[in-house]
């Protein structure tokens, strides 16, 4: 501004506001308003948006898939070792989940001991190498936890979007349902949703 009002002879005074803090600020609070705090993936927030974005840019984004994983042998480790070991678990599954998917893919914590990956550009039978990738590095993960040696496992359900799915709801629906039927079955399988069942035993795969 000017040292005196039509003086510009007088010269100018400059301010200068250091807002780095508050654009800081500013991203945090933007991150964690999309992102799990405790395992830094995804929240259920950022999964149904993007999905929703998915639908409506159809056929464009098309093929996609959604994954439900919900967590094997996971409560014991609260009941027998506390919540701080099944906190320290959950991180250690965030870390093996996205060790095994794309760059690309979004990978997220819904809730309690259950996740989802959104696999855009990804055909179905793709999306089943991943999703078993993605079993075999969360049952491969071990947590010490004092005299405890802590293991858990997954079921996972798939399901393909296509130009007929009627709406985000019915396209998860699908997903839940094949993970609901992949712990019913025996629990550390994949399952896609309207298909058979794909058995891991042994590291191999059979299909019922």
């Amino acid at each position: 501004m000017p040292v005196e009002a039509g003086k510009a002879e007088a010269g100018t005074v400059w301010t200068v506001a250091d807002v780095s803090e508050h654009v800081a600020a500013r991203e945090e609070l933007e991150w964690s308003a999309s992102h799990d705090l405790l395992t830094g993936l995804g929240n259920r927030k950022l999964f149904e948006q993007q999905a929703t974005r998915a639908m409506a840019a159809r056929p464009a984004t098309l093929p996609a898939t959604v994954v439900m994983i919900d967590l094997d042998r996971f409560k014991p480790i609260n009941d027998t070792a506390g919540h701080a070991a099944g906190d320290a678990m959950l991180k250690l599954v965030a870390t093996a989940m996205t060790s095994r998917v794309r760059s690309t893919d979004l990978a997220v914590r819904l809730g309690g001991d259950e996740f989802a990956l959104l696999l855009q550009n990804c055909s179905q039978d793709a999306a089943l190498r991943i999703a078993d990738n993605v079993r075999e590095a969360i049952s491969g993960t071990v947590l010490n936890w004092g005299s405890h040696r802590l293991q858990v496992g997954a079921s996972l359900g798939v399901a393909s979007l296509s130009a007929s799915t009627e709406s985000l709801t019915s396209w998860l629906q699908e997903a839940d349902t094949a993970c609901y039927a992949a712990k019913a079955e025996g629990r550390g399988m994949v399952r896609t949703a309207g298909m058979q069942s794909l058995k891991i035993v042994g590291g191999t795969q059979t299909v019922d």
